[in-house]
């Protein structure tokens, strides 16, 4: 055993070593853990002309949890350097699939730099690491040519402007300006200018008002006084852009009107998001907003989180009123 200050470091035992043309192979058998564990220096290619050392660290304070690899370029004839890392680790005996771990990653060091990788996976492990008796490491470096990498971040820049903008950003823009609207939506003193091919793609009900020789197609206007202009803006924007803001306030009013227009994309997320924050205070207006709307996953979640807190629900002013009124819920 080696000292380094105050840390104890024992070089891995059974080390194994295999090179290729630009990777290399490696095998450490581990059966004795200390404050940090160091290999010896290997060589990625058949001229080694790329160094690494591995290290397996534990984080002082936290012996559960700061398990991870460090990997460092101790030396290269190329900086930086750009590698395609896999790990296999295999924290005891028999090696079956719950027993062998993958992680992988891909890095761009320069020499003396390097790359840490936190063990999480181990903490799952049954045999956390602070038990583990024997671990062997498997870790495959192959080195890519600078170049290459460039070509590949070069494109996922393309990709990431490809998908910024998106129809439903163009859509947006069109909601916003008005630009070649067709009808209107009166909701209670306000009127909001839209697009039937819009409506008409995200909803049937709309579909079918513009397909019809009805009232709403001949006149290029609907009228919809059951719902507030709070709620139609953000129905608008969720028809537009698929995404949804600002529904605390109107989860309800928005629930109706996706049912009444069914949207069903709208209703799934406003059922998430209800069953999300499920409390003692509002468990029985969630069971009967989702027997209304004929929402079974939520029932049964009201329903379970019922049966779970039981003794605090039934003491809540309520209880008995709700029972009483909504006897075939509780009896589901």
């Amino acid at each position: 055993m080696l000292s380094n200050g105050n840390k104890q470091v024992a070089p891995i035992e059974g080390s194994l070593t295999q090179c290729f043309e630009n990777s290399c192979l490696t095998l450490w058998t581990i059966n004795s853990f200390y404050q940090r564990i160091s290999s010896q220096v290997f060589s990625t290619g058949l001229c080694k002309e790329n160094v690494w050392r591995l290290e397996l660290n534990k984080e002082r304070n936290d012996y559960s949890l700061g398990l991870c690899l460090k990997l460092t370029l101790v030396d290269s004839k190329t900086t930086p350097l750009v590698a395609k890392v896999e790990y296999h680790l295999v924290t005891r005996s028999p090696y079956t699939a719950e027993n062998f771990h993958n992680l992988g990653t891909t890095v761009e060091l320069k020499r003396g730099e390097s790359t840490i990788l936190p063990l999480s996976i181990l903490k799952q492990n049954t045999y956390c690491h602070n038990k583990i008796q024997h671990l062997q490491i498997y870790c495959r470096i192959a080195s890519q040519d600078v170049n290459d990498h460039n070509v590949t971040r070069t494109i996922k820049k393309f990709e990431m402007q490809f998908l910024k903008y998106t129809v439903f950003q163009d859509l947006e823009s069109i909601l916003k300006s008005e630009d070649l609207s067709d009808v209107d939506l009166n909701v209670g003193q306000q009127v909001f200018h839209a697009h039937k091919a819009v409506l008409a793609s995200r909803s049937p009900v709309f579909m079918a008002m513009f397909q019809n020789n009805m009232h709403e197609k001949l006149s290029n206007c609907v009228d919809i006084p059951d719902i507030s202009p709070e709620v139609m803006q953000i129905l608008l924007r969720y028809m537009y852009t698929n995404s949804v803001d600002g529904v605390e306030n109107f989860a309800d009013d928005l629930m109706a009107a996706a049912e009444k227009y069914q949207l069903e994309g709208l209703k799934a997320f406003l059922l998430i998001e209800r069953t999300k924050v499920l409390s003692d205070n509002n468990v029985f207006e969630s069971l009967i907003l989702a027997d209304r709307f004929n929402a079974p996953d939520l029932k049964i979640e009201c329903l379970n989180y019922v049966i779970e807190h039981i003794d605090n629900i039934q003491k809540m002013r309520g209880f008995d009123m709700f029972a009483s009124t909504h006897p075939l819920l509780l009896k589901e």
